[in-house]
């Protein structure tokens, strides 16, 4: 009963965590509305994300750009800690507007969305990937199909590869502006491969030994994996990996991926995706009332077993169910800039989910607890909307 109560949880959130870039972007618009206009370069937005911040220049800066779906840039600075800090942090993460610059937020002021997908991969907890075994069967064959077969054991050259890449160039503390290099690189990409990089590194940023890495894909193409890393003072490639030169590994990794993420589908093959995950979450709660049928039917069977299994079942589904609304409630209504923003809403699924599970064990009549839990739901979702409308005429 515990497994499937977790497996309901996988898909459950699996299923809408394909829509997590939507979800995000659903909880950043009502604090900030898209600047129209012409969009800043790759150095500006990099110029306004280190300034006035003890930036660590011999770590790296970081840009996601934006696309369709979240219009924003994600900047990841990496800062230099003062000597009496609390913290072990050592980096600021941004959302940055394309167009006018300016700092909406720090990226984990709006967390649902990534709350969401951690709790289909890793339940949220430390070594839950281990639990779901969705990322640890994956490793698993790829150390003995690759690893221990093909590469001998030789994991460095096996990550090579897939087309991780790690640079570590030496700090030589000459200072250079090479934020027209920058620029200059990214347009030759987007000449080359039809649409900006998806994600951009500069390593010792305003040094000599400055190094620029950028990947994404191929405009247009299902698996076109591009992967380019330059030194700033001159240009020169260091290294380069394009749809025509990736190896079968690297295609390999990013087709599983592409494939089990949706990343490649508009919105109407995600939907079919988000129905058939339903239908998984549908067949293991059919699954245990089935197994409860059964064990009625037995003479020898324990009623307090029984009540276990309806209780577990209840309140893994439908207080799942719940909880997650009651997270979109507190993303919606929890102003920004609070403090804790996103525990707070965290605080508010654990909660709900805690306090059903008791009702669930509590409570004998479950066929009404379910009826009220599902009018609950609704009226919770209608909450929901009627804030988005409140917030949508102040903005």
């Amino acid at each position: 009963m515990i497994i499937s109560g977790l497996l309901f949880v996988v898909f459950f959130m699996g299923s809408i965590s394909l829509f997590r870039s939507e979800i995000y972007l659903w909880s950043v618009l009502p604090h900030h509305t898209p600047a129209q206009g012409e969009v800043l370069s790759p150095s500006e937005i990099m110029k306004l994300a280190i300034e006035d911040r003890p930036f660590n220049a011999k770590e790296h800066l970081t840009l996601v750009s934006p696309t369709a779906e979240m219009p924003f840039y994600k900047v990841y600075v990496d800062i230099i800690l003062p000597e009496d800090a609390t913290t072990n942090i050592d980096y600021v993460s941004l959302l940055m507007d394309p167009v006018s610059g300016e700092i909406v937020a720090n990226i984990d002021d709006f967390y649902l969305a990534e709350f969401i997908y951690q709790l289909h991969y890793n339940l949220n907890i430390p070594n839950g990937s281990y639990i779901t075994g969705l990322i640890f069967n994956l490793v698993i064959i790829y150390q003995i199909a690759f690893a221990l077969v093909l590469y001998k054991g030789d994991q460095q050259a096996l990550l090579i590869d897939a087309g991780y890449t790690q640079q570590m160039p030496e700090w030589l503390d000459q200072p250079l502006d090479t934020s027209a290099k920058v620029d200059t690189l990214v347009d030759q990409y987007v000449a080359a491969f039809g649409q900006p990089p998806r994600v951009l590194r500069a390593y010792n940023y305003g040094d000599s030994s400055a190094r620029l890495h950028m990947s994404g894909n191929e405009s247009g193409k299902f698996v076109s994996p591009v992967e380019q890393v330059f030194a700033l003072d001159d240009g020169e490639t260091l290294f380069s990996t394009t749809p025509e030169s990736a190896n079968s590994m690297t295609t390999g990794r990013i087709v599983l991926s592409t494939l089990h993420f949706g990343d490649y589908a508009g919105m109407d093959l995600r939907l079919i995706y988000l129905l058939l995950g339903m239908g998984v979450c549908v067949l293991i709660v059919s699954g245990n009332l089935v197994w409860v049928e059964k064990r009625m039917q037995q003479r020898k069977s324990s009623p307090k077993s029984i009540a276990l299994v309806n209780s577990m079942t209840l309140g893994s589904t439908m207080g799942v169910i719940l909880a997650t609304a009651m997270a979109f409630l507190f993303e919606r209504i929890l102003p920004l800039g609070v403090a804790g923003r996103d525990e707070s809403m965290m605080a508010s699924f654990v909660a709900s989910l805690g306090l059903y599970l008791l009702l669930a064990w509590l409570v004998s009549d479950k066929r009404k607890m379910l009826f009220i839990s599902l009018i609950a739901t609704a009226c919770i979702l209608l909450t929901i909307i009627l804030a988005d409308w409140v917030l949508s005429t102040n903005r």
